[in-house]
């Protein structure tokens, strides 16, 4: 990780964003799935 602050490139940003969401759906793929699904149940309308 990079000591902050420091400036960094909107793509530098975007690398980071993808490599941290990219461990995330590695580690926690079907917890996230699971919460996604529900909360896309809960949103149309269907679970109230």
């Amino acid at each position: 990780m990079l000591d902050y602050p420091y400036a960094t490139t909107r793509e530098e940003k975007l690398k980071m964003a993808n490599e941290i969401a990219s461990r995330l759906l590695s580690r926690f793929k079907e917890s996230i799935a699971v919460f996604y699904s529900h909360f896309a149940f809960i949103r149309s309308g269907t679970y109230f």
